[in-house]
């Protein structure tokens, strides 16, 4: 038998069992009114209070808000169902299918981003109709589906070490919390010491925001714009390789 056929025919049923595990979580954790509630009013909220007193518009506020939308939406309830399924003991179940470990979490990866993309499509649809805010069709699609692979990716290598919802969830809040101060997603950061300047590029929220700001302005696009995209999307597989090697250790 030719390897390369063999190695090619389990392309199909690595990614069908994929799919079946992201279906399987937007179907369980996702599509719940309470989850669709929380996606789209804490970054709004969070806006709010960030803004009282200030001088800011639409256009300003925009790609900052959707950014943190995809950030919580995407990657938040993978401190939920991880923990959950350990603890029911359905996920020795399915890496004894068998399933590889960075299928599943290639799987859950996809449900949360999949979330993720609803949310900012929600944000970008009220931008553009009631804040007459520029989008960029294609920029803001491209940056949408790197931003919320790689916001779910991170949410799931935090909780792939917890075995419990309450140990998983209080922090990768605070993460997520210290990431939107970082990054300037809340108010652009000028000026500040090159400590932060290296903290902010070790960020990857910081890429996506300014990869939607791109995609939300007039001008033309820019290598920076390219630049941003790669950089999520080395922070996404990046983080897509340590939570299946936590499962592989945990739950294996």
């Amino acid at each position: 038998m030719n390897p390369g056929a063999h190695t090619l025919g389990r392309v199909p049923a690595f990614w069908q069992q994929a799919l079946h595990i992201a279906a399987k979580d937007v179907r369980i954790y996702y599509l719940k009114g309470p989850n669709l509630t929380f996606g789209l009013l804490l970054p709004a909220i969070l806006y709010g209070v960030y803004a009282l007193g200030g001088d800011v518009t639409p256009a300003s506020i925009a790609p900052g808000m959707i950014a943190a939308a995809v950030l919580f939406g995407a990657g938040a309830m993978q401190a939920v169902s991880l923990p959950m399924e350990r603890s029911s003991g359905s996920i020795h179940l399915l890496l004894s299918a068998p399933m590889a470990p960075h299928t599943l979490a290639l799987g859950k990866v996809l449900a949360g981003a999949a979330f993720g993309v609803l949310l900012a499509l929600v944000y970008a649809v009220l931008f553009a109709t009631m804040g007459r805010v520029p989008i960029r069709p294609v920029a803001f699609a491209l940056s949408t589906v790197v931003a919320a692979f790689t916001a779910s990716a991170l949410g799931l290598a935090m909780a792939a070490p917890f075995g419990s919802v309450p140990d998983a969830m209080p922090p990768a809040t605070v993460v997520r919390m210290a990431m939107l101060f970082v990054s300037g997603a809340l108010r652009p950061l000028t000026g500040g010491p090159p400590a932060l300047a290296l903290a902010m590029r070790l960020v990857p929220l910081t890429s996506a925001v300014e990869a939607y700001r791109a995609a939300m302005s007039p001008a033309p696009l820019t290598s920076a714009f390219f630049l941003n995209m790669t950089a999520q999307a080395i922070f996404g597989m990046l983080f897509l390789y340590i939570a299946g090697a936590l499962i592989a250790v945990r739950d294996r």
